[in-house]
């Protein structure tokens, strides 16, 4: 007996040593378990007393924060075909290169937008030259204007002379309408300078003749022979018949305009 309770006591103090042991490590565990458990209560005791329905009270938030918040381009968030509402000048302007890009949009556009680039380069560059050599361009495209024949053959024969009136009914009766038509306005240019309607000079031309007259009857009465010596002398016109009877009426008219018109006062 004694030999069996010598080999059970070592086996019997290490069972009380892990009982032991075991108890010590279990003991917290159960006092967290039972303070968790108190509080559960605690919670739905509170609950509890809330009636039923009834919404937690909401915490507004802090304003300045709230506001920073919605002003962060990153937490705005849209539906997925979401398109922000754009002024008329951005729908323009989107509206402008959906066109541009439909004209040069394809292969064969974007060589023709190519050529038309070049283009203007080209004309870029000769204004440039043409602009630095000071060329005119337009003159090509122009047609050059008439030289007017020297004035001295023309109107700077006085009008004063004894023979004009001579001179000029020998033009029509050889048929020379022409020289008629410039005799004759030499003719009207001396009834004007005796009135002093007018101030001839050899250098002066008919459209300053003209311009010294007062608007009225008068000029309109010297514009048509104004017209007529232009045709037929600068612009090469060989008056006809009844072309020049035309004229002679025009210089008719003229003297009738001239009669109530007496020469101003020295």
């Amino acid at each position: 007996m004694r030999d069996l309770r010598r080999a059970a006591s070592p086996l019997l103090r290490t069972l009380l040593l892990l009982l032991t042991t075991g108890g010590l490590l279990l003991a917290p565990a159960m006092v967290c378990a039972a303070g968790q458990e108190s509080q559960t209560v605690a919670i739905d005791s509170t609950r509890a007393l809330r009636p039923a329905g009834a919404a937690a009270p909401l915490r507004p938030p802090n304003p300045a924060r709230y506001a920073a918040l919605r002003a962060r381009g990153d937490l705005q968030y849209h539906p997925p075909n979401y398109q922000p509402a754009r002024t008329w000048w951005e729908r323009f302007w989107s509206w402008f290169w959906d066109v541009v890009n439909d004209i040069f949009g394809s292969k064969a556009a974007g060589q023709t937008y190519a050529w038309l680039w070049y283009a203007f380069l080209l004309g870029a560059t000769a204004w440039v030259v043409l602009r630095v050599l000071k060329l005119d361009i337009g003159s090509i495209f122009r047609r050059a204007p008439r030289a007017a024949p020297a004035y001295d053959v023309a109107l700077a024969e006085s009008p004063f002379t004894d023979d004009l009136a001579a001179r000029l009914a020998e033009a029509e009766v050889r048929g020379d309408y022409r020289l008629a038509v410039r005799l004759g306005y030499l003719t009207a240019l001396r009834q004007l300078a005796d009135r002093e309607l007018i101030r001839w000079l050899p250098d002066k031309t008919n459209q300053q003749y003209l311009r010294e007259l007062p608007a009225g009857p008068l000029r309109d009465a010297f514009a048509p022979l104004t017209r007529q010596f232009e045709l037929a002398w600068y612009g090469e016109l060989i008056p006809t018949a009844p072309e020049y009877a035309a004229a002679r009426e025009s210089r008719a008219v003229l003297t009738r305009a001239l009669q109530p018109v007496s020469a101003p006062a020295a």
